[in-house]
């Protein structure tokens, strides 16, 4: 399996860790249809255990931008490319945590609709990480973090699941 992003050669990608596998949600907030990844790298095996989940930020991917003022000209400008590949790579493998934690990398499909819609499907993703993590025997509790954005969402989310008395 070789798995490569659109800033990667390709013998970038032939050096990557594939995840373990990915949870793959849909929800349908305002009428919206929402989707997100959740790539899981498991130390041990197939099993998640101890996750540390980490909630991607705002995403565009791409934009126009304005270069020149006096013609008007737009050009494409690459912005927010970090996925669960690159987080891996450039932050994981270097962290003492990969160690002791199970990766979860959130990346949305849109992380430009509403906070509170991808809120709503963070939360049915947690869900089906408390349910991975329950067949696995585990009970540790789970660690979020949200990157700029990704913390908002985290947040939202985290605040309704109390206020509904859901696990989290």
């Amino acid at each position: 399996l070789v798995i490569k992003s659109e800033n990667m050669s390709l013998s970038e990608a032939e050096s990557t860790v594939p995840p373990t596998d990915s949870i793959i949600k849909t929800i349908t907030y305002d009428g919206i249809e929402l989707k997100a990844q959740a790539s899981y790298y498991a130390r041990n095996g197939h099993d998640l255990r101890k996750p540390f989940i980490v909630v991607e930020g705002f995403d565009p991917w791409r934009i126009e931008a304005l270069i020149d003022n006096n013609i008007n000209t737009r050009v494409p400008v690459v912005l927010g490319t970090t996925n669960h590949i690159e987080f891996y790579k450039n932050y994981w493998e270097e962290s003492k945590l990969h160690t002791d934690y199970d990766l979860v990398y959130i990346d949305w499909n849109n992380s430009t609709e509403d906070i509170r819609g991808n809120a709503r499907l963070l939360i049915e993703i947690l869900k089906e990480i408390n349910s991975l993590k329950e067949r696995s025997g585990d009970s540790e509790p789970n660690i979020l973090m949200g990157q700029s954005m990704g913390g908002l969402i985290a947040r939202y989310a985290l605040c309704k699941m109390e206020s509904e008395q859901t696990t989290h």
